[in-house]
């Protein structure tokens, strides 16, 4: 049966965001967490990205190699730059957030495309027309993620934003960071798929927070 949901429009630093969560949810509280994980996440990146330069303080650039499975150089940096800058920029605009029980995920978005996919110089095109895939739709997060853990539910948000709005992958448990972003789930991501890998950015930016200021605060 189709799931029907209520919507609740709240402001974050002047951006309207739509948080829908399914009919009889009922609680305030998850509407005011998806605003503070969005506050947190916008947050987040903003310290982050200065300091992903060529000049990385030695933690950084700790978390850059851990993340991304590389040394910080200059392609490599500017690669995680452009991602989170964009990243960055695109949750300060308006858009969707659905909050729903998923036992299976910490959250995902939905791929929308026409024709078949196909690589050119590394991005992602339709077959038809040239435009870029995107991911579409609001970012769904799980109910008792957004309840329970707030740490990994900004760091889920991030995740699918990367998705939503610069179309990275995900690459099995080779790509996912273990809850405490210790170390990958299963070892063998290579660098190359590490920098379009969204677990990768989401993590960095945490691991980022943590070399900054020895902790995360969630908004």
């Amino acid at each position: 049966m189709k799931r029907i949901y209520n919507g609740h429009k709240v402001t974050v630093n002047g951006v309207q965001i739509n948080v829908k969560m399914v009919l009889g949810f009922g609680s305030d509280d998850v509407v005011k967490r998806a605003q503070r994980i969005v506050q947190t996440a916008q947050g987040w990146l903003a310290a982050t990205l200065p300091e992903v330069t060529s000049q990385m303080s030695g933690g950084v650039a700790a978390a850059f190699q851990s993340c991304f499975v590389k040394v910080p150089d200059p392609a490599a940096v500017n690669t995680v730059r452009s991602v989170l800058t964009t990243t960055n920029n695109s949750i300060r605009k308006a858009h969707g957030i659905k909050i729903r029980n998923d036992d299976d995920a910490y959250g995902y978005v939905s791929l929308s495309f026409g024709g078949r996919r196909h690589l050119t110089n590394g991005m992602v095109f339709h077959d038809d027309d040239g435009d870029v895939i995107t991911k579409m739709g609001e970012i769904h997060l799980d109910k008792n993620t957004v309840k329970n853990n707030m740490t990994l539910a900004v760091i889920t948000y991030i995740h699918e934003a990367t998705h939503r709005f610069v179309n990275t992958n995900d690459h099995g448990d080779q790509g996912y960071f273990k809850n405490d972003g210790s170390t990958f789930c299963a070892p063998g991501i290579t660098w190359q798929k590490a920098l379009d890998n969204a677990d990768s950015y989401a993590f960095f930016v945490y691991k980022t927070m943590l070399a900054k200021y020895k902790t995360v605060i969630v908004s």
